[in-house]
């Protein structure tokens, strides 16, 4: 005589395994990746903040003005002079000359260069990338969760 209550599907020991909980965290991620480029998008409009760190051959800065976020990072032939290690600060937003190209690029909020923006350095690149293009992605990836939850529940109804 065959059991009325099967037991679920899962390994050995009963157990679903770390994918049944993948999906929740991920959704989470993408909604505190999004709620967090939102309120950035909204402050780099009123304050600049910046934050760098410099070694004795190399320079990284990330900072967020003027509804954007540009990382970079710079290699130099000789020792900087100054102090290494971190800084942060935050100063007001004073509108300024954008020397973003306009094109297809700037409309869509991303651009990179392979080449340093520092003029004495030997190596190093750069990305800037528009807070609402941040958003989006985190959105879009929120959404496509939403609609293969919805495809798997229906599919599992039928």
């Amino acid at each position: 005589m065959a059991n009325s209550a099967e037991a679920p599907q899962g390994d050995a020991f009963g157990q679903a395994g770390i994918r049944q909980y993948f999906g929740r965290v991920w959704m989470w991620i993408c909604i505190t990746g999004m709620v967090c480029c939102s309120g950035m998008w909204h402050r780099s409009l009123r304050v600049v903040d910046m934050m760098e760190w410099r070694g004795t051959h190399e320079r990284m800065a990330i900072s967020s003005i003027a509804s954007r976020m540009k990382i970079s990072v710079a290699t130099f032939p000789g020792a900087q002079s100054g102090e290494t290690g971190w800084t942060y600060y935050v100063r007001p937003y004073k509108i300024t000359a954008d020397n973003w190209q306009d094109g297809f690029w700037k409309t869509v909020g991303i651009e990179f260069s392979l080449s340093p923006e520092a003029a004495n350095a030997n190596g190093g690149f750069w990305i800037r990338v528009k807070w609402y293009f941040a958003a989006s992605v985190f959105a879009a990836m929120l959404v496509t969760q939403f609609l293969l939850k919805w495809r798997r529940s229906r599919e599992a109804a039928a």
